[in-house]
């Protein structure tokens, strides 16, 4: 289960998101005066629905699109549930106080002007330290990539905003079961405008699981420090069986 920490996270991370797609609309309908408006109208006199409520239903909805991103099942793995159902049976909650913060702040700040800024404000909302620049090698159309770290994924992130070509859905694997990088995986395919989510793919796959799973070539591996020492020898050894 979920820490309260890995909780809080989750939903300060996701109100990022959401965030991102107010910003982008003609009409922001999550975070302002309006938003708060309708929800008023919607939540009824005396209120029967909470604040928690209408952040739980933004994500709901959010999730419909993008639940690598929004939803817990996939964030944290969820097993026993289909695709369609990106709650679930999920019933933790954040801390007390936390969905008003995040509704009343309308938490655009940087993170509305560029997807690296997005990815940076999540991973902080996780606690993650990007610590020093990560260097990236050439890119190309059909480079498939192999990510471990935060601060990897967060410099891939810049490269493939800079280079539009690209497709961070198809080219980028993320290497990891923390449920951190699976959410900001979700973000980064969310602010990038990819259909899906680039793929999580936990350590201690087998090579014969990756297979089946139709992984067929990997080029480069981008790792980082906050990298773990399980995702960074998994990395290196599915590039030595995978790589050209």
């Amino acid at each position: 289960m979920p820490t309260e920490f890995e909780t809080d996270a989750f939903y300060r991370s996701a109100s990022l998101g959401l965030a991102w797609l107010d910003a982008r609309e003609p009409a922001p309908r999550r975070f302002g005066p309006a938003a708060d408006a309708a929800w008023r109208n919607y939540a009824g006199h005396p209120a029967v629905l909470t604040e928690v409520d209408r952040l739980e239903l933004l994500l709901r909805d959010a999730a419909t699109l993008h639940p690598d991103a929004f939803g817990p099942r996939a964030v944290f793995s969820i097993e026993g549930l289909t695709n369609d159902e990106p709650f679930g049976q999920w019933t933790l909650t954040p801390a007390p106080g936390l969905a008003r913060e995040v509704l009343r702040g309308a938490p655009l700040g940087s993170s509305a002007r560029e997807a690296r800024s997005l990815i940076e404000e999540a991973a902080r909302a996780w606690g993650a330290s990007l610590g020093a620049k990560t260097a990236v090698p050439t890119i190309g159309p059909t480079t498939r990539v192999l990510c471990v770290g935060v601060g990897a994924l967060v410099a891939l992130v810049a490269r493939f905003e800079e280079d539009r070509t690209l497709d961070v859905a198809e080219q980028l694997l993320v290497v990891t079961e923390r449920p951190a990088l699976r959410q900001l995986a979700g973000l980064a395919g969310l602010a990038l405008g990819a259909p899906v989510a680039p793929r999580c793919l936990a350590p201690s796959l087998s090579v014969d699981a990756l297979r089946t799973r139709g992984v067929a070539r990997m080029d480069v591996l981008v790792s980082s420090d906050d990298g773990t020492t399980q995702e960074r020898a998994a990395a290196e050894a599915w590039l030595s069986e995978f790589g050209r």
